[in-house]
């Protein structure tokens, strides 16, 4: 019963979370909320005459059972704060969204995410950065959360898709609004490889005003956010910020001192930002956690492979170096790395500056 109330509230123009949170405390349920009057509801801090009236006139006006019949038609979920399938990670934030409305599926997985973003003027640097980064994060079984904008929001999800990962979607417009137009075709394979999501209700248009707004679901969907490529100015540096507010891992990737497009993250960094060079350096923020959700290489089983044998019959000797390790075992030193990773992530191995490997 409560679903359609959240939903309704979802639907009036002006009632932010902050509100919602504000009328929920003080009415207690949703519906409650939904069958105030106005004197009732202007009594309630933030809440003053014209949006009291505001919230009377929408609901005159809405036939809630229609809209869901028609959200189910379009295959369009919901998910309101109070359903236990409710992303974790985005329930923990301050200003939860009441509502969410999505296509796709969310998986227990997707807790396990990492958020993607960057500037819509991709690089050649800034789109080989994304596929690396992605590629192993994927491997290692993130999610890849991020815009579906153009550039490197894209790029991420593209390559998760590749290779075989989830990956979601949040949009500044409703979820059945595909934005950018040429995102069409991603659009569905987003769906299929995980959920296109958005707080606004189907149909709103992508205006300018929604996209910063909807960057804090994208950092608050995700551990940390990973800034490849931004300007000063740009909604990537406004998903940093929002993940610092909501007490998330913020990551940037350093360029060149005379791309504008690095800018951003070279002053992320500036600021304290983990510079981020390699997956490592994404994992060892996640150390205690890794342990803790116990996150391993997706589609693999606890089966050694030979060369995983061959690096662990080396370690039992002794602690050896990264260049060690290339010269004993022959190897390509970026494959030789995506393996002591999975074997860091199993637990066997514990890398030290240097980098010096162990077994753990």
């Amino acid at each position: 019963m409560n679903r359609k109330y959240w939903v309704g509230l979802s639907l009036i123009p002006g009632v932010g979370s902050l509100r919602v949170k504000r009328l929920i405390e003080y009415f207690k349920t949703p519906e409650r909320v939904w069958r105030a009057s106005k004197k009732e509801l202007v009594s309630v801090p933030l809440i003053g005459s014209k949006l009291a009236q505001k919230i009377i006139d929408t609901r005159s006006r809405i036939n809630l059972e229609l809209f869901l019949r028609e959200c189910k038609e379009d295959e369009i979920h919901i998910l309101c704060l109070e359903d236990s399938e409710f992303p974790v990670n985005l329930k923990q934030i301050y200003d939860p969204p009441p509502v969410i409305y999505y296509r796709g599926s969310f998986k227990k997985e997707d807790l396990h995410s990492i958020a993607i973003v960057g500037s819509r003027k991709m690089t050649v640097y800034g789109r080989r950065v994304t596929r690396t980064l992605v590629r192993e994060l994927v491997k290692i079984g993130f999610t890849i959360v991020s815009g579906m904008a153009r550039g490197i929001d894209g790029n991420a999800h593209q390559t998760a898709i590749e290779e075989g990962g989830r990956t979601i979607a949040v949009l500044g417009s409703g979820v059945d609004v595909i934005y950018p137009k040429e995102h069409g075709k991603l659009y569905q394979e987003i769906i299929q490889s995980g959920a296109v999501l958005s707080t606004y209700p189907p149909k709103t248009p992508p205006e300018k005003g929604n996209f910063p707004a909807r960057n804090r679901i994208i950092s608050g969907l995700s551990y940390g956010t990973v800034v490849i490529e931004a300007g000063v100015r740009s909604g990537a540096m406004i998903t940093a910020d929002q993940a610092l507010e909501q007490n998330r891992e913020v990551f940037a990737v350093p360029g060149s001192i005379f791309s504008t497009m690095s800018q951003g993250t070279n002053e992320l960094i500036k600021k304290g930002a983990k510079l981020t060079t390699s997956v490592q350096d994404i994992l060892h923020e996640f150390g205690g956690l890794m342990k803790e959700i116990k996150i391993s290489p997706r589609g693999k089983n606890l089966k050694y492979t030979a060369v995983q044998e061959q690096i662990i019959t080396l370690l039992k000797e002794r602690e050896m170096g990264i260049d060690e390790l290339v010269g004993a075992l022959n190897l390509d030193i970026s494959k030789l790395n995506a393996i002591l990773l999975e074997l860091e992530l199993l637990g066997l191995v514990i890398q030290y500056p240097g980098p010096i490997f162990a077994l753990n």
